[in-house]
């Protein structure tokens, strides 16, 4: 054990203590009113959690007061562990102002609107289990992402928690990155029992640190935990025994098995006769030049979903833009983006969406630097994270949003965008016909099987003066070619079409735009070790509680487990050099570029 470890550990648990502290201090905590409880507020409870009627005036008074649609009601006397993990992940300084935060309570009792409800699809109100309250919360908050917060309830008195509902509560938090959480707070809990065996100064002040961080962060605040002292003298060997525990209890898959085995069985036929009808036929001409001078790049299986097939890449010799070839078919299309955005994997790809808050925030400066925008449709635009986002800057824009999922559709229902449109955008067109002043595309265009009939659609919808914001992956960046089939931007078999921004440029002004600005440098996301490593992993060890695989085996389970377990060093170096060198790498080696273009008119 390096000798830095233990006084790191040490330090590391007080301050996060303290850090805890100054979350509490926050929270608000409510006062008895003579108010009436407010006609349009109902109130969802857990198994055995009762909320009295001065409790329900004061929520409902302070819900109007400060105008929020959900608010969650935090017993005082809230069990040492949950309020710790809870504020963890919750700053109550800025949860409800971050419309992106965790959807994350006490899983005890929510105050919500009628309006809200109806619009979550909310119809159960009472005897919750926490898994299901947990899975609500992350649902409230999204309907509801700037009009959520949370407030101390002290006639709300808390009941117990199950250990054996940990994996299900990581997995509610964190989607599919929830075992590799799981895995580092039983590394930490392992650390401190090592440190108090160990009788070594420093590795029984670390064993302290980790018994005396529920004191620090409590004592003395608006929260009295009735298991505080119990829960910190006993907490090392009770936390080492729940590990154990936690390990026995279910997956937390958000996916029902049945519904799993159902899919299992849709895709067990979908491939039954083999995998060609998946594709077409290969070209023998480049898709945006027509030059057959083509060399092929990569060839790569699925390293991210692990779908069978193997795809190719090919590059054209005149033009420099890399495509799918063959492409996919549309059964293929279905085949390969199943349960991606949507089913098994939706939770996990909404994580990661949800962590590109400064990707879509450098997006609005860069429209802000040439427009105010009345009316903005994004295309592709999923659940409509980026307009979430930009209404931040600007309230008053109308922005509307298309996708071919029914993403779209839960988008408008969230209230992110004003309107959805389902479909193909070229399809679509003509039926918006010069009716915005900005269209968006942020790692779209490379999904699409004809980049160039989604350029000519742009130029339909929008006004003359009107602006084109595209985001796509850089082919030209220097790390392309050093990490190979495990650079993620490749991102195979979905992304179909990759142009330089040179490229990109020349088609738009062919279609009467002008290119009035480009960002590579500050469109960088420093994600590119990170994720060849976990590519690299999920390779060694495909996730095998997948409908595409056949049933899943503790053995093929265990080696997953191993496999992150083992590689958790690697990833974490990983993402400490994405994050040490993304300076060097925008200026040098950025993977994504941004342009906007101003579309002068059909005459332009």
């Amino acid at each position: 054990m390096k000798k830095w470890v233990y006084p790191a550990m040490t330090v590391g648990l007080a301050a996060q203590g303290y850090r805890l502290r100054q979350r509490i201090a926050a929270l608000p905590v409510l006062s008895p009113t003579d108010a009436e409880l407010a006609p349009e507020h109902r109130f969802i409870t857990r198994a055995g959690v009762k909320v009295n009627q001065a409790t329900a005036r004061a929520a409902s008074a302070y819900a109007v007061e400060h105008e929020l649609d959900a608010l969650d009601l935090v017993p005082a006397d809230l069990a040492t562990d949950r309020l710790l993990s809870l504020l963890n992940i919750v700053d109550p300084r800025s949860f409800r102002d971050n419309p992106m935060a965790i959807g994350k309570g006490a899983a005890h009792a929510v105050l919500v609107t009628v309006d809200l409800a109806e619009r979550a699809g909310i119809d159960r109100f009472s005897d919750l289990d926490p898994m299901a309250f947990l899975t609500l919360m992350v649902k409230i908050k999204r309907h509801a992402a700037r009009s959520t917060d949370l407030v101390v309830a002290p006639g709300v008195h808390a009941v117990a928690d199950h250990p054996r509902d940990r994996n299900a509560e990581l997995r509610t938090q964190f989607a599919d990155a929830g075992p590799a959480v799981g895995i580092a707070q039983a590394g930490r809990v392992g650390l401190a029992v090592a440190g108090a065996a160990s009788r070594k100064p420093w590795g029984i002040a670390a064993a302290v640190s980790y018994c005396a961080q529920p004191l620090i962060a409590t004592v003395g605040t608006v929260v009295r935990p009735r298991d505080l002292i119990a829960r910190s003298v006993l907490r090392l060997p009770t936390a080492a025994i729940e590990q154990v525990r936690a390990l026995r209890g279910p997956s937390g898959k958000l996916v029902q098995r049945e519904e799993i085995d159902q899919r299992r069985k849709r895709y067990r036929e979908a491939v039954a006769d083999g995998i060609d009808h998946l594709f077409e036929d290969r070209r023998e001409q480049c898709p945006i030049c027509g030059s057959a001078e083509l060399t092929e790049v990569m060839r790569t299986p699925d390293a991210l979903q692990g779908k069978p097939g193997e795809f190719v890449l090919d590059q054209c010799g005149a033009c420099d833009t890399i495509f799918q070839n063959p492409r996919l078919s549309l059964d293929g299309l279905d085949y390969y983006y199943g349960d991606f955005y949507d089913g098994v994997g939706e939770e996990g790809t909404e994580v990661v969406f949800n962590s590109g808050r400064g990707s879509y925030e450098g997006r609005v400066e860069m429209v802000a630097r040439h427009v105010e925008p009345e009316r903005w449709l994004d295309v592709g635009t999923g659940h409509g994270h980026f307009p979430l986002i930009a209404k931040g800057r600007w309230p008053g824009t109308t922005f509307d949003g298309l996708d071919l999922s029914d993403s779209v559709e839960e988008a408008e229902r969230r209230r992110w965008i004003t309107t959805g449109y389902r479909g193909l955008f070229p399809e679509l067109a003509a039926e918006l016909a010069d009716r915005y002043d900005v269209v968006s595309m942020h790692h779209y265009l490379e999904h699409v099987r004809e980049p160039i009939d989604e350029l000519e659609a742009i130029a339909k919808v929008l006004v003359p003066g009107g602006h084109a914001l595209i985001e796509v992956p850089d082919p030209e960046s220097r790390l392309r070619e050093k990490l190979g089939r495990f650079w993620g931007p490749y991102f195979q078999p979905q992304h179909q079409t990759f142009l330089t921004v040179d490229r990109l440029g020349h088609l738009l002004e062919e279609r009467g735009f002008t290119v009035v600005d480009v960002e590579r440098s500050e469109a960088h996301q420093p994600v590119d070790f990170t994720f060849s490593t976990y590519l690299a992993l999920n390779r060694l060890a495909p996730d095998p509680d997948v409908p595409w695989r056949e049933a899943p085996t503790f053995a093929g389970r265990a080696r997953r487990q191993a496999v992150f377990a083992a590689g958790g060093a690697v990833l974490a170096g990983a993402f400490a050099t994405d994050f040490l060198s993304q300076g060097w790498f925008r200026e040098h080696s950025s993977n994504t570029y941004r342009l906007l273009a101003r579309w002068d008119g059909p005459e332009g």
